[in-house]
């Protein structure tokens, strides 16, 4: 469970904003608690789709929601001089369904099984993977997930150990996605 702070004013002006952008994907965990800080002690009066709830802090759990926007309100004290009205949006879109994985160990050793390490994925595009030995020499890369790794550099095979990689590409909305690993090559 993710907790974010809103913080509101006890001066009597302006009202606050915030928004926060949440991806509904099946794996992520979508329950979050907002809690205000503030000088006044007291139940804060949260509104949330039509909701009214008294409470410290909110706990809400975005799975149960459809895709779209949502503002949550706060505000605290009393009548005379409340604080100011805490205003946060929540945009629920839709998970870019978009992933990488890769291997951990490949055995580049001339018997048709599991020679080459690449990795693979849906959903990607510019793709490009490149590997390093332990000094961080680049000591192979790509820009096509169909080439992989066939253990060796400068057409010498590599000793036996771990490498590192570093995987890149764009989901279909155009946002940059990265992940590191470990590749262990076996002979």
């Amino acid at each position: 469970m993710k907790k974010l702070f809103l913080i509101l004013s006890l001066v009597c002006s302006s009202s606050l904003f915030s928004q926060q952008t949440i991806e509904k994907c099946e794996d992520n965990d979508l329950t979050f608690t907002y809690s205000t800080q503030s000088t006044v002690s007291g139940l804060i009066s949260w509104s949330l789709d039509s909701q009214i709830f008294t409470t410290t802090s909110l706990t809400v759990n975005w799975s149960n929601y459809s895709i779209g926007s949502y503002q949550l309100s706060a505000i605290q004290g009393e009548d005379l001089c409340p604080s100011n009205m805490v205003y946060y949006t929540v945009n629920l879109v839709e998970c870019p369904n978009t992933t990488m994985w890769a291997p951990n160990t490949f055995t580049p050793d001339g018997d048709e099984i599991n020679n080459v390490w690449k990795p693979q994925g849906y959903n990607y595009f510019d793709e490009h993977f490149f590997i390093v030995n332990r000094w961080g020499q680049i000591i192979f890369e790509s820009y096509n997930l169909d080439y992989g790794w066939d253990g060796t550099y400068n057409g010498k095979m590599c000793q036996d150990g771990v490498y590192v990689y570093c995987l890149q590409w764009k989901d279909v909305d155009n946002r940059f996605h990265q992940t590191y690993g470990h590749i262990t090559l076996l002979k």
